[in-house]
């Protein structure tokens, strides 16, 4: 992935083509177990908890016609909140160069 200039700010480009379901990624950063934190960029991973993302899906944009999907994976709903992953995945093809 790289990050370049977008319609809005900065944006996440494909550098490889993906199909349908793969697996793009998983997003990384720092965990924030405050209920009340919030940037421009945090993703509620449940338990009053958000994960401020490190590029360079920190930029991912939110669009009405997604190409991808991001979704938070655990086993239990009882797991602790540092073992569950937010995780971003293909819903079609995506070419490289493409914003995803």
């Amino acid at each position: 992935m790289t990050v370049g200039p977008a319609t809005h700010g900065q944006g996440v480009f494909a550098a490889k083509r993906f199909r349908p379901g793969q697996v793009i990624g998983e997003i990384e950063g720092i965990l924030h177990k405050d209920p009340d934190y919030g940037s421009n960029y945090c993703i509620n991973v449940g338990g009053n908890c958000s994960l401020e993302p490190h590029e360079p899906f920190r930029f991912l944009n939110h669009c009405c016609e997604p190409n991808a999907k991001l979704y938070i994976v655990y086993i239990h709903e009882s797991d602790p909140i540092e073992e569950r992953k937010a995780v971003v995945e293909a819903l079609k093809n995506i070419q490289p160069g493409s914003e995803i």
